[in-house]
């Protein structure tokens, strides 16, 4: 769990700090700035949304496993015929976050809350 941890907060970090203005500004534009930088279309976005509990459950999956979480990141790794399903994730994760917490809260949560936080996103 330790490197689940790790791993969900340097996403939360980088969601916090490199990605601010998407954050801030997404209600301007359905589909994150980070997606349409890539040159990926809406389509996988609507994937991604509709298959939400599929990824989230299948994440849980992994880590009650002691399975690689690789598949969900990098360009060299698919899953469900799709990739950067991870970061999808995260980003739904920090939208979920700032419901409750501003951005500077989000940067400065302990560990241990951050893995809880992640484990009670995953199990919604």
């Amino acid at each position: 769990m330790k490197k689940i941890v790790v791993l969900m907060m340097s996403f939360v970090l980088v969601s916090c700090f490199a990605q601010v203005p998407d954050l801030l500004f997404s209600s301007k534009y359905p589909v994150p700035e980070w997606i349409r930088a890539r040159g990926y279309m809406s389509a996988w976005f609507d994937w991604c949304e509709e298959n939400e509990a599929l990824l989230k459950q299948e994440f849980l999956r992994r880590i009650g496993e002691k399975e690689p979480l690789n598949p969900f990141f990098g360009s060299w790794y698919e899953l469900f015929e799709k990739q950067f399903l991870g970061y999808y994730l995260e980003y739904k994760f920090i939208r979920w976050l700032e419901d409750e917490l501003s951005l500077e809260r989000i940067a400065k949560l302990k560990r241990e809350k951050i893995e809880s936080k992640i484990l009670e996103f995953l199990r919604l």
